[in-house]
């Protein structure tokens, strides 16, 4: 079985999100959610991130019951509404099915891989640094934060204990993380520049991931069917 696209691979996500957003709260909507949970759970690479879901999808519905379930109303004398209930628990599936499907998209797709596919499109050279650079910021940063953690460990500074400390050790690491990122903007202008940066419109990749005739005709029906299914929807409702 060859290995999706980064952007087959983006699409399929899309569908799963699209479809979560036009699904009301029934029984297709709570399958949906459960059909991704299930899937990143099966799959045994991406079954680390269940605890992402978990960070943001627990608190969310003790949220829900808290202020949508009656629970706060009845301590403040008041009354619940059906209503709000059931909208709440309408956008908690949905965002459990797209940040589920998310969390599998990012697992499967390398974030390297990602910028790489993104290079070597049809889109702009800019709009694909545009695109690109968010993706590159975040891998940098993770290196400079490491690299000004030791840093501060040898000087001494304890980055652990209460919390109190720790909001503490924060200031010790975002300032000079802010300070080398700042610093570097003239580097990466002038590296660019050197490079002739939108010299050529089309650039040469080396390293672009392997696409097929298939894969592409299925994205562009895919975002194809997908607009018009949206507009379906809409002007149904």
């Amino acid at each position: 079985m060859k290995k999706l696209h980064p952007f087959t691979a983006l699409t399929i996500w899309a569908i799963i999100a699209v479809q979560a957003l036009l699904l009301l709260l029934s029984i297709s909507l709570m399958a949906l959610a459960i059909s991704t949970l299930l899937c990143l759970i099966t799959w045994k690479a991406s079954r680390h991130r269940l605890r992402y879901v978990l960070y943001l999808m627990i608190p969310m519905a003790l949220g829900i019951y808290l202020v949508h379930g009656g629970l706060l109303h009845s301590w403040l004398g008041g009354k619940s509404s059906p209503t709000a209930l059931q909208h709440a628990m309408t956008i908690w599936w949905r965002l459990l099915a797209i940040f589920t499907a998310a969390q599998i998209w990012m697992q499967y797709v390398p974030t390297i891989t990602m910028i790489q596919s993104l290079f070597a499109s049809r889109l702009p050279i800019g709009l694909s640094y545009l695109l690109a650079s968010p993706l590159l910021l975040m891998q940098q940063l993770s290196h400079q934060i490491k690299h000004i953690q030791e840093a501060q460990l040898a000087r001494g500074v304890r980055l652990d204990g209460n919390l109190f400390q720790r909001a503490k050790a924060m200031l010790a690491i975002i300032f000079p993380l802010i300070n080398s990122t700042f610093a570097n903007l003239s580097i990466k202008i002038a590296a660019l520049e050197s490079k002739g940066f939108r010299y050529q419109a089309k650039r040469t990749n080396l390293w672009a991931p392997k696409d097929t005739s298939a894969q592409k005709y299925f994205r562009y029906g895919a975002i194809l069917l997908l607009i018009i299914e949206v507009i379906g929807v809409l002007l149904w409702r």
